[in-house]
This record gives structure tokens, C-alpha cells and sequence, in this order.
């Protein structure tokens, strides 16, 4: 032993100094160990509370699952909305539509009121006029001729008889008497002859022309009347239909409407009812906290 040098009888000691510490530095590490807190665990990449507490996770999942089902409501219902509204401007547009319509139609029928009426005063006034005028003229004068003819046949026989006595028992040798005689027996024959021409002229015209006449001035006051009163049925039934469908029009309108408030109101509802709900998860998830 006594030939060991004084320098390594120096170092054995330093070299036992650090074995016999490692027992308290293991013991120093734990006890820091357990002081560290919460906070940096968590910072490290640890989530204690969700390890904590299942029913939180649970909460969450569903919230996080709910969200899509709910977008894609609130995406439907704001597509119906839209939808809605269009078709709302469609049918107002529609309504003011027919409303031009019929104040148009209304101004082409007051115009063929107009017509119509002028046509009807018109067969009325030609067939007053005929039967005030016409009739009576015409038949007067067929009359007159009529009665024109049968003087002259009548002055005609009366001169015939005339000359035949100036001439009865006359011994001229000239002839004259013959010639004379011949002379008015032709004038009669012409005379009687002008009187038949008269009467079947007079015949004619009073009871054919006339009566021609005045069914064809009839008929038109009846075709003036007939259109008169169609039109006023025409104009009667366009007026139903265009206050139908009107009608139907606004009630469309209404009805858009009503759906249009009754989708804003579900969708009012159903926004204050998810609130609550995704407060409860997200209390749900910090409640262990």
C-alpha cells in the first residue's frame, strides 16, 4: 500500500463523489416532476380536460356533426325563400299585366260600342225613313201613274166616240173621216196598252220592291241589334274572365306571401332554437374546466 504514489490516493475519492449523489438527483428530478403545473401541460400538446370528461366529448361531436345539417337546412330554406320571392315579383307583374290588359281591352271595346251604336241609329234612321217616306212615296206614285193612264184611256175612248158621231153618215170622198177615225182608235189601243204597263208596274213596285225593300232595311236594323247585344255579352263574359283571373292572380299573390311569412317565421324559430343549443354544448365542453 505504501508504494501507491500520494496522486492516485488523491483521485479514489474524487471518483466516489459522484456515484453517491445520483440517488439525490433522481429524487430532486421526481420532485420537480410532480410540481409541474397544468397549464404547461397542456401547452405541451395535453388536453386534460378532455381526458377527463367523455360526456363533454360527446357534446362536442354532436355539435360539430349538427352544424352541417343545419347549414344545409338553412341553405334549403334560404333557396325556397328566394324562390318564393321571385315568384312574388312574377305574379305582380302578371296582375299589373292583365290590369293594362283589360283597361286596353275596355278602350277597344267603348270604341266598338261606339261603332255599333252609330250602325244601329243608322238602319234605325234608314228604316223610319222608308217607312215614313219611301213607302208612301212610291206606292203614291205607282198609284198616280196608274190612275194617269186610265184618263187617258178614258179621254182616248171619249174622243174616239167623239169623232166617230162628227164623222157618222159623212159622204167625204177624201178619206178624211176613215183617217181620222183610224187615228184615234190607235190612240186607244196605245192608251189601254200604257194603262196594263201602268198597272203591272204599280203591282211591282207595291207589292214586290217595296215590300223587298223594307225586309232588307228590317234585317239590318235586326243584324245592327244582333251585334249590339253581342258585343255587350262579349264585353260582359271578358269582363268576368279578366276579374277572374285577376282574381286568381291576387290569390297567388297572397298565398306566395303567406309562405313567404310562414318560412321567415320557421326560419326565425329555428335560429333562437340552435342558439341554446350550441350555448349547452359549448358549456357542456368547459364545464370541467
Amino acid at each position: 500500500m505504501s508504494s501507491r504514489s500520494p496522486l492516485r490516493r488523491r483521485r479514489e475519492p474524487l471518483l466516489l463523489v459522484p456515484v453517491l449523489c445520483l440517488p439525490f438527483v433522481a429524487g430532486c428530478v421526481l420532485a420537480i416532476g410532480n410540481k409541474i403545473p397544468e397549464d404547461e401541460i397542456e401547452t405541451a400538446g395535453f388536453d386534460i380536460s378532455t381526458t377527463q370528461d367523455p360526456s363533454a366529448e360527446a357534446a362536442t361531436a354532436t355539435s360539430a356533426a349538427g352544424k352541417p345539417a343545419a347549414a344545409a337546412g338553412a341553405s334549403e330554406s334560404e333557396k325556397k325563400r328566394h324562390a318564393l320571392e321571385r315568384e312574388l315579383i312574377a305574379t305582380r307583374r302578371k296582375i299589373e299585366i292583365a290590369a293594362l290588359e283589360r283597361e286596353n281591352a275596355l278602350l277597344a271595346e267603348q270604341r266598338e260600342v261606339v261603332r255599333l251604336g252609330a250602325e244601329l241609329e243608322v238602319a234605325q234612321s234608314r228604316l223610319a225613313i222608308f217607312r215614313e217616306m219611301t213607302l208612301p212615296t212610291k206606292t203614291r206614285s205607282a198609284d198616280l201613274d196608274l190612275q194617269s193612264q186610265r184618263h187617258h184611256l178614258q179621254d182616248a175612248q171619249d174622243e174616239l166616240r167623239q169623232l166617230e158621231m162628227l164623222y157618222a153618215g159623212s159622204e167625204l170622198e177624201d178619206r178624211t173621216a176613215e183617217v181620222v177615225l183610224a187615228r184615234g182608235r190607235r190612240q186607244l189601243e196605245q192608251t189601254q196598252g200604257r194603262l196594263e204597263v201602268a198597272e203591272t208596274d204599280r203591282n211591282r213596285i207595291v207589292e214586290r220592291e217595296l215590300p223587298l225593300e223594307a225586309g232588307e232595311k228590317e234585317r239590318e236594323l235586326g243584324k245592327a241589334e244582333f251585334a249590339v247585344a253581342q258585343h255587350q255579352r262579349g264585353m260582359a263574359i271578358s269582363q268576368m274572365k279578366a276579374e277572374a283571373e285577376l282574381a286568381e292572380l291576387r290569390e297567388k299573390l297572397a298565398e306566395t306571401e303567406r309562405e313567404i311569412a310562414a318560412l321567415a317565421k320557421t326560419g326565425a324559430g329555428s335560429g333562437s332554437g340552435a342558439t341554446p343549443t350550441a350555448a349547452a354544448a359549448s358549456g357542456a365542453t368547459g364545464s370541467p374546466r
